[in-house]
């Protein structure tokens, strides 16, 4: 399995709860996917993924940049640590 499917199975884990065993059914789908088996023959292989999979999957397909993703804070730049964090982390050997 490619890089591009590995980071479309975490992205569609990421944005749909799913159980355990739907992750696993995901994952068969978009590595039979990657083999060149048609996405709708490779879902409906796959018993309880959520009804909108295949929609969702096939869109994530067609677009190179994260069709869903959602930009979240960077790191701030004006980031201070306190004393006390400080001391802790100096204690734990992270500083």
């Amino acid at each position: 399995m490619g890089t591009y499917s590995r980071l479309l199975y975490i992205e569609y884990c990421s944005m749909t709860h799913l159980s355990q065993e739907q992750q696993k059914e995901v994952f068969e789908v978009v590595f039979s996917v990657s083999l060149g088996i048609p996405i709708t023959e490779a879902v409906s292989k796959a018993k309880n993924l959520p009804d909108d999979a295949v929609e969702k999957l096939d869109l994530l397909w067609k677009h190179p940049v994260p069709v869903f993703d959602i930009a979240d804070n960077g790191f701030p730049q004006d980031y201070e640590i306190t004393p006390e964090a400080e001391n802790r982390l100096r204690d734990q050997g992270g500083a």
